[in-house]
């Protein structure tokens, strides 16, 4: 996906890296490559995670969705079909229900239950998209640029909308004129705060979601400045409350986990070691694992992870198969959760 501006661009290809979610700067080893991982469908730009109630990763390459066999197990299995788009987001709902297929500039939102992904739910065609969180079980929250024209991709003026799955999907714009780029989008576990950033400059602010549902509820749109102010980090925007409660935010150099309430950045990882890298990212709290996307133009995607957190999956067949995903699934878990 495609967005205006340097630092908020999708990249044409991608690789993941997952990392240790430390508290200080950690020196990085040898890393381990999944050499099974989904690649881009036809047309699509990239590939989005998102973390399971269990552990395993969800994956929507832009046109089929995949679970991990296991956690951190290097197998995964395509279980739907026919969501075409360039994928930008995917979230999954608090009660661990459904998930949000973000498909950026088409301006289509699909949702679908996790239980039966082969059909969808709910759809939304005419909201475009860069990032998206669930403040609710029924209600998304966009980080979404309005067009300006005259080109395909001239899009600026970024804002949040708010989107409400609870009957006939409806939305309405519920933050303005948020920075100058899009970026993304965190909510804390505990629904209270939405964190978002100004996509150039870096500029983190956060917002009560009880807020952000009554200018839905009311019509009456906040004003960037109203959130607070948590600093100025990199520019890709929070895209995750770790464990520790810090925000973990992407960008380009590294990955920054940044303490909310002092705004003190408590961890910078940069996984390739070159610090010209962007790195887009995510979170698994199952795992305490950071999910770091790095751009490659060109490049091959591909899953990273730490030396000794990736469970290879042996070479058999049939019943072999069945019995050894079961295994590794309960070693992957043990790895997992330490």
């Amino acid at each position: 996906m495609h967005h205006a501006g340097v630092f908020t661009m999708k990249p044409d290809s991608i690789v993941f890296v997952v990392l240790a979610a430390l508290a200080a700067l950690p020196a990085w080893g040898a890393g381990e490559q999944y050499t099974n991982f989904p690649t881009p469908a036809a047309g699509a730009f990239g590939v989005v995670v998102a973390p399971m109630q269990d552990g395993r990763l969800l994956v929507w390459n832009g046109g089929e969705l995949f679970e991990q066999g296991g956690v951190n197990l290097d197998f995964f299995t395509q279980v739907a079909s026919g969501y075409p788009g360039d994928a930008s987001f995917l979230a999954i709902s608090p009660d661990a229900t459904r998930a949000a297929l973000g498909a950026g500039y088409s301006g289509a939102i699909t949702v679908v239950n996790l239980a039966s992904p082969g059909t969808p739910v709910a759809t939304v065609n005419t909201v475009n998209n860069y990032s998206g969180a669930w403040i609710s079980n029924t209600q998304l929250i966009i980080n979404r640029a309005i067009y300006l024209g005259p080109g395909p991709y001239d899009y600026d003026l970024p804002e949040l909308v708010l989107v409400d799955f609870s009957g006939t999907p409806t939305f309405k714009v519920v933050v303005e004129n948020v920075g100058t780029y899009s970026a993304s989008i965190a909510v804390d576990p505990a629904l209270q705060y939405l964190y978002t950033a100004d996509g150039w400059t870096g500029e983190t602010r956060r917002f009560a979601v009880a807020d952000l549902v009554n200018a839905f509820n009311t019509n009456t749109p906040l004003a960037w400045p109203a959130g607070s102010l948590i600093g100025t980090f990199n520019s890709g925007g929070p895209v995750a409350v770790d464990n520790d409660g810090n925000l973990v935010i992407g960008g380009f150099g590294s990955i920054q986990t940044v303490n909310p309430s002092t705004g003190l950045v408590v961890g910078s990882y940069d996984p390739v070691g070159t610090g010209f890298e962007f790195y887009n990212a995510s979170y698994n709290p199952f795992t305490g694992l950071i999910i770091a996307i790095q751009s490659v133009y060109l490049g091959v995607p591909g899953l990273w992870t730490p030396s000794d957190t990736l469970v290879p999956l042996p070479v058999l067949s049939g019943m072999g198969i069945a019995v050894a995903l079961a295994v590794l699934s309960m070693l992957g878990y043990r790895k997992g959760r330490g």
